[in-house]
């Protein structure tokens, strides 16, 4: 038989077991959560890359209409809250080149606001 000193300490070494086996299934839940939210916020940013360089390619393709392709902010649906912005910006090179700034914008839910901004010399035929 068990001593009195010694009764219930068993339910308490199991009690001790489950805390501690809840804490490591927290922190893995934790760590999934993490994961998703860190392959969301990267898939954001490849799709930002891919307008932007999708809107490069574009203008290299029609370079004669540049000014057609300029906009002062042009709404995505590829990215929560996106727009997309193309300017002209001053080269300092050559006057046959056009330098582009494209600058894709997103806001995920929940956080701030994140840009992509690609900048492309555009040579005039």
């Amino acid at each position: 038989m068990l001593s009195k000193r010694q009764s219930g300490f068993s339910m308490i070494e199991v009690l001790v077991a489950i805390v501690i086996f809840a804490f490591g299934i927290l922190g893995m839940v934790g760590l999934q959560a993490n994961s998703i939210r860190f392959q969301t916020d990267a898939k954001f940013r490849v799709d930002a890359s891919v307008v932007a360089e999708d809107a490069i390619a574009r203008i290299w393709v029609d370079r004669a209409n540049l000014a057609g392709h300029l906009t002062t902010g042009t709404s995505l649906t590829a990215l929560p809250g996106g727009n997309l912005i193309i300017e002209k910006i001053d080269a300092d090179a050559d006057p046959k080149t056009n330098r582009l700034r494209v600058t894709v914008s997103w806001t995920p839910p929940g956080d701030d606001t994140h840009s992509h901004v690609l900048i492309a010399d555009i040579n005039e035929n």
